[in-house]
Protein backbone atom coordinates (compact mmCIF):
# COMPACT_ATOMS: atom_id res chain seq x y z
CA UNK A 1 0.00 0.00 0.00
CA UNK A 2 1.52 3.53 -0.59
CA UNK A 3 0.29 6.97 0.73
CA UNK A 4 -0.65 9.04 -2.44
CA UNK A 5 -0.54 12.53 -0.85
CA UNK A 6 -3.54 15.44 -1.94
CA UNK A 7 -4.47 18.89 -0.97
CA UNK A 8 -7.99 20.30 -0.96
CA UNK A 9 -9.05 24.04 -0.31
CA UNK A 10 -10.86 24.77 2.50
CA UNK A 11 -12.57 27.74 -0.10
CA UNK A 12 -13.92 24.88 -2.29
CA UNK A 13 -13.97 22.38 0.04
CA UNK A 14 -17.27 24.14 1.25
CA UNK A 15 -18.64 24.46 -1.64
CA UNK A 16 -22.32 21.32 -1.57
CA UNK A 17 -20.57 18.72 -4.86
CA UNK A 18 -18.37 20.85 -6.31
CA UNK A 19 -15.46 18.27 -5.95
CA UNK A 20 -11.68 19.15 -6.38
CA UNK A 21 -8.09 17.72 -5.56
CA UNK A 22 -4.26 19.23 -6.27
CA UNK A 23 -1.48 16.71 -5.74
CA UNK A 24 1.88 16.97 -4.01
CA UNK A 25 4.59 15.12 -5.07
CA UNK A 26 4.68 11.64 -4.72
CA UNK A 27 7.09 9.34 -3.05
CA UNK A 28 8.94 6.50 -4.69
CA UNK A 29 8.75 7.85 -8.84
CA UNK A 30 11.35 9.03 -10.56
CA UNK A 31 10.27 12.04 -12.34
CA UNK A 32 14.08 13.43 -12.63
CA UNK A 33 12.95 13.70 -16.77
CA UNK A 34 11.29 15.17 -19.10
CA UNK A 35 7.59 16.49 -18.83
CA UNK A 36 6.07 13.55 -21.70
CA UNK A 37 8.18 11.23 -19.72
CA UNK A 38 7.57 12.49 -16.20
CA UNK A 39 3.78 12.38 -16.37
CA UNK A 40 3.47 8.81 -18.03
CA UNK A 41 5.29 7.64 -14.75
CA UNK A 42 2.94 9.45 -13.17
CA UNK A 43 0.16 8.71 -15.07
CA UNK A 44 -1.28 5.37 -12.68
CA UNK A 45 -0.71 7.41 -9.34
CA UNK A 46 -2.61 10.25 -10.82
CA UNK A 47 -5.64 7.42 -12.33
CA UNK A 48 -6.03 5.96 -8.70
CA UNK A 49 -6.29 9.48 -7.14
CA UNK A 50 -8.86 10.32 -9.54
CA UNK A 51 -10.64 7.27 -7.89
CA UNK A 52 -10.12 7.50 -4.68
CA UNK A 53 -11.56 10.99 -4.62
CA UNK A 54 -14.96 10.10 -6.45
CA UNK A 55 -14.25 11.06 -9.46
CA UNK A 56 -14.57 7.18 -10.53
CA UNK A 57 -14.91 7.30 -14.69
CA UNK A 58 -15.89 10.91 -15.26
CA UNK A 59 -14.36 11.68 -18.97
CA UNK A 60 -10.99 13.65 -18.25
CA UNK A 61 -10.71 16.86 -19.84
CA UNK A 62 -7.13 18.57 -20.01
CA UNK A 63 -5.43 21.08 -22.50
CA UNK A 64 -2.26 20.46 -24.08
CA UNK A 65 -0.56 24.08 -22.15
CA UNK A 66 1.16 26.04 -24.22
CA UNK A 67 1.65 29.21 -22.22
CA UNK A 68 -1.13 30.83 -24.66
CA UNK A 69 -4.87 32.13 -24.03
CA UNK A 70 -7.20 29.42 -25.75
CA UNK A 71 -10.05 28.53 -23.89
CA UNK A 72 -11.60 24.78 -24.23
CA UNK A 73 -15.48 25.55 -23.53
CA UNK A 74 -17.46 22.07 -23.02
CA UNK A 75 -21.16 23.27 -22.85
CA UNK A 76 -22.60 20.01 -23.96
CA UNK A 77 -21.90 16.22 -22.51
CA UNK A 78 -18.92 14.50 -23.25
CA UNK A 79 -18.69 11.00 -22.61
CA UNK A 80 -15.06 10.33 -22.94
CA UNK A 81 -11.73 11.51 -21.89
CA UNK A 82 -10.47 14.48 -24.19
CA UNK A 83 -7.55 16.55 -24.90
CA UNK A 84 -7.42 19.97 -26.22
CA UNK A 85 -4.55 20.87 -28.29
CA UNK A 86 -2.93 24.64 -27.93
CA UNK A 87 -4.88 25.40 -24.85
CA UNK A 88 -4.38 26.53 -21.45
CA UNK A 89 -7.86 26.97 -19.87
CA UNK A 90 -10.89 24.47 -19.41
CA UNK A 91 -14.42 25.93 -18.71
CA UNK A 92 -17.74 23.87 -18.42
CA UNK A 93 -21.37 23.53 -16.99
CA UNK A 94 -21.85 20.09 -16.97
CA UNK A 95 -21.80 17.60 -14.50
CA UNK A 96 -19.91 14.44 -14.15
CA UNK A 97 -16.63 16.24 -16.28
CA UNK A 98 -13.58 16.41 -14.38
CA UNK A 99 -11.49 19.81 -15.39
CA UNK A 100 -6.92 18.46 -15.47
CA UNK A 101 -4.61 20.80 -15.19
CA UNK A 102 -0.97 19.92 -14.65
CA UNK A 103 1.64 22.11 -13.02
CA UNK A 104 4.91 22.42 -11.85
CA UNK A 105 5.44 26.19 -10.58
CA UNK A 106 2.99 27.65 -12.83
CA UNK A 107 -0.38 28.43 -10.76
CA UNK A 108 -3.53 26.04 -10.91
CA UNK A 109 -6.69 28.46 -10.92
CA UNK A 110 -9.73 26.70 -10.23
CA UNK A 111 -13.25 29.46 -10.36
CA UNK A 112 -16.01 27.66 -9.65
CA UNK A 113 -19.44 29.91 -9.89
CA UNK A 114 -21.76 28.33 -7.69
CA UNK A 115 -25.62 29.67 -8.77
CA UNK A 116 -25.39 29.07 -12.37
CA UNK A 117 -23.22 26.59 -11.84
CA UNK A 118 -20.32 26.28 -13.97
CA UNK A 119 -16.46 25.79 -13.25
CA UNK A 120 -13.05 26.50 -14.94
CA UNK A 121 -9.47 25.23 -14.07
CA UNK A 122 -6.76 27.64 -16.19
CA UNK A 123 -3.08 27.35 -16.04
CA UNK A 124 -1.14 30.20 -15.60
CA UNK A 125 2.27 30.89 -15.36
CA UNK A 126 4.39 34.62 -16.02
CA UNK A 127 3.76 34.42 -19.66
CA UNK A 128 -0.38 33.35 -19.18
CA UNK A 129 -0.67 35.85 -16.61
CA UNK A 130 1.28 38.60 -19.19
CA UNK A 131 -1.92 37.82 -21.54
CA UNK A 132 -4.59 37.73 -18.97
CA UNK A 133 -5.56 33.84 -19.33
CA UNK A 134 -7.87 34.18 -16.13
CA UNK A 135 -9.57 37.57 -16.63
CA UNK A 136 -10.32 35.66 -20.09
CA UNK A 137 -11.92 32.56 -19.04
CA UNK A 138 -13.91 34.73 -16.45
CA UNK A 139 -15.13 36.57 -19.14
CA UNK A 140 -15.71 33.24 -21.46
CA UNK A 141 -17.97 32.23 -18.01
CA UNK A 142 -19.85 35.32 -18.69
CA UNK A 143 -20.36 35.09 -21.94
CA UNK A 144 -21.15 31.20 -22.56
CA UNK A 145 -22.75 30.28 -19.16
CA UNK A 146 -24.42 33.62 -18.03
CA UNK A 147 -21.95 33.31 -14.43
CA UNK A 148 -21.25 36.66 -12.89
CA UNK A 149 -17.79 37.69 -10.87
CA UNK A 150 -19.49 38.27 -7.83
CA UNK A 151 -20.56 34.92 -7.46
CA UNK A 152 -17.46 33.06 -8.32
CA UNK A 153 -15.16 32.00 -6.07
CA UNK A 154 -11.25 31.61 -7.25
CA UNK A 155 -8.58 29.78 -5.73
CA UNK A 156 -4.73 29.97 -6.47
CA UNK A 157 -2.61 26.26 -6.53
CA UNK A 158 0.64 26.66 -4.71
CA UNK A 159 3.03 28.36 -7.45
CA UNK A 160 6.39 29.77 -7.56
CA UNK A 161 7.10 33.16 -5.46
CA UNK A 162 10.03 35.27 -5.39
CA UNK A 163 12.16 35.08 -3.88
CA UNK A 164 12.74 32.18 -6.39
CA UNK A 165 10.96 33.45 -8.98
CA UNK A 166 11.56 37.35 -10.09
CA UNK A 167 7.89 37.62 -11.27
CA UNK A 168 4.91 37.78 -8.61
CA UNK A 169 2.44 36.40 -11.54
CA UNK A 170 0.21 35.06 -8.15
CA UNK A 171 -0.07 38.66 -7.11
CA UNK A 172 -0.85 39.77 -10.69
CA UNK A 173 -3.84 36.92 -11.29
CA UNK A 174 -5.33 38.19 -8.07
CA UNK A 175 -5.37 42.15 -9.50
CA UNK A 176 -6.78 40.78 -13.00
CA UNK A 177 -9.96 39.01 -10.72
CA UNK A 178 -10.77 41.85 -9.10
CA UNK A 179 -10.58 43.91 -11.86
CA UNK A 180 -12.97 41.73 -13.42
CA UNK A 181 -15.13 42.22 -10.61
CA UNK A 182 -14.80 38.68 -8.62
CA UNK A 183 -14.26 39.52 -5.12
CA UNK A 184 -13.87 36.06 -3.12
CA UNK A 185 -10.10 35.06 -4.04
CA UNK A 186 -8.19 32.56 -1.98
CA UNK A 187 -4.56 32.55 -2.34
CA UNK A 188 -2.71 29.30 -0.65
CA UNK A 189 0.29 31.45 -0.66
CA UNK A 190 2.80 28.07 -0.93
CA UNK A 191 6.03 28.33 -3.20
CA UNK A 192 6.63 25.46 -5.01
CA UNK A 193 10.45 25.85 -5.22
CA UNK A 194 10.79 26.69 -1.55
CA UNK A 195 8.97 23.15 -0.93
CA UNK A 196 10.30 20.36 -3.16
CA UNK A 197 10.11 17.39 -0.65
CA UNK A 198 6.08 18.14 -1.10
CA UNK A 199 5.98 19.95 -4.83
CA UNK A 200 7.58 19.47 -8.15
CA UNK A 201 9.23 22.51 -9.05
CA UNK A 202 10.84 23.09 -12.81
CA UNK A 203 12.75 26.18 -12.05
CA UNK A 204 14.48 24.11 -8.98
CA UNK A 205 14.95 21.19 -10.54
CA UNK A 206 16.28 22.50 -13.51
CA UNK A 207 13.16 21.76 -16.26
CA UNK A 208 13.45 17.89 -15.36
CA UNK A 209 11.01 17.05 -12.49
CA UNK A 210 7.05 15.97 -12.10
CA UNK A 211 3.56 18.37 -12.30
CA UNK A 212 1.08 18.07 -9.72
CA UNK A 213 -2.39 17.69 -11.58
CA UNK A 214 -5.07 20.11 -10.33
CA UNK A 215 -8.29 18.37 -10.82
CA UNK A 216 -12.13 20.19 -10.33
CA UNK A 217 -15.59 19.16 -11.47
CA UNK A 218 -19.31 19.35 -10.65
CA UNK A 219 -21.62 16.44 -9.37
CA UNK A 220 -24.43 15.18 -10.57
CA UNK A 221 -26.82 17.45 -8.93
CA UNK A 222 -25.80 20.98 -7.35
CA UNK A 223 -27.30 22.39 -4.21
CA UNK A 224 -28.23 26.22 -4.31
CA UNK A 225 -27.10 28.60 -1.89
CA UNK A 226 -27.74 28.61 1.67
CA UNK A 227 -30.79 29.49 3.02
CA UNK A 228 -31.61 29.54 6.60
CA UNK A 229 -28.88 27.75 9.18
CA UNK A 230 -29.24 24.63 10.60
CA UNK A 231 -26.84 23.62 14.24
CA UNK A 232 -24.62 20.84 13.77
CA UNK A 233 -25.57 17.96 16.17
CA UNK A 234 -21.30 17.37 16.38
CA UNK A 235 -20.75 20.75 17.78
CA UNK A 236 -22.17 24.27 18.41
CA UNK A 237 -20.99 25.67 15.19
CA UNK A 238 -23.99 26.67 12.72
CA UNK A 239 -24.31 24.98 9.23
CA UNK A 240 -26.02 26.44 6.70
CA UNK A 241 -28.57 24.63 5.02
CA UNK A 242 -28.68 23.97 1.63
CA UNK A 243 -31.68 23.49 -0.77
CA UNK A 244 -32.02 21.45 -3.32
CA UNK A 245 -33.05 22.92 -6.99
CA UNK A 246 -35.32 19.81 -7.89
CA UNK A 247 -36.51 19.32 -4.33
CA UNK A 248 -37.53 23.41 -4.44
CA UNK A 249 -39.22 22.97 -7.50
CA UNK A 250 -41.08 19.61 -6.85
CA UNK A 251 -42.49 19.95 -3.49
CA UNK A 252 -43.34 22.54 -0.52
CA UNK A 253 -39.73 21.36 1.21
CA UNK A 254 -41.65 20.17 4.54
CA UNK A 255 -39.39 17.10 4.47
CA UNK A 256 -36.29 18.79 3.46
CA UNK A 257 -34.49 19.74 6.30
CA UNK A 258 -33.43 16.14 7.92
CA UNK A 259 -32.44 15.05 4.99
CA UNK A 260 -30.29 17.83 4.08
CA UNK A 261 -28.83 18.37 7.66
CA UNK A 262 -27.80 14.68 7.22
CA UNK A 263 -25.97 15.17 3.73
CA UNK A 264 -24.36 18.80 5.14
CA UNK A 265 -22.93 16.73 8.29
CA UNK A 266 -21.67 13.74 5.76
CA UNK A 267 -19.55 16.97 3.74
CA UNK A 268 -18.54 18.40 6.68
CA UNK A 269 -16.98 14.64 8.30
CA UNK A 270 -15.64 14.41 4.76
CA UNK A 271 -13.64 17.51 5.14
CA UNK A 272 -13.13 16.80 8.78
CA UNK A 273 -10.40 13.56 7.82
CA UNK A 274 -7.16 14.45 6.49
CA UNK A 275 -6.55 15.01 3.05
CA UNK A 276 -4.50 12.12 2.11
CA UNK A 277 -5.83 8.41 0.09
CA UNK A 278 -4.44 5.13 1.05
CA UNK A 279 -3.98 3.38 -2.29
CA UNK A 280 -2.96 0.88 -4.10
CA UNK A 281 0.49 1.01 -5.79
Amino acid sequence: MQLLPVEHFAALARLPNCRHVFTRRIAGIDVSHNKAKALARLERAHWQIRHASGFGDWPLLTAEQVHGDKIAIVDEPIESDRHFTACDALITNQRGVLLGIHVADCCAVYIVDPKTPAIGLVHSGRKGTEIAIVAKAIEQMKKRFGSTPPDMIVQLSPCIRPPHYETDFAAEIIRQCRSKGVSQIHDSGLCTACDVDRYYSYRAEKGKTGRMLALLGLTEEWLSEPSVELVDSLGDRALPRFTSLRSRRSCKGRFRVSLLARRMRKILARQRQIPSQRLSP
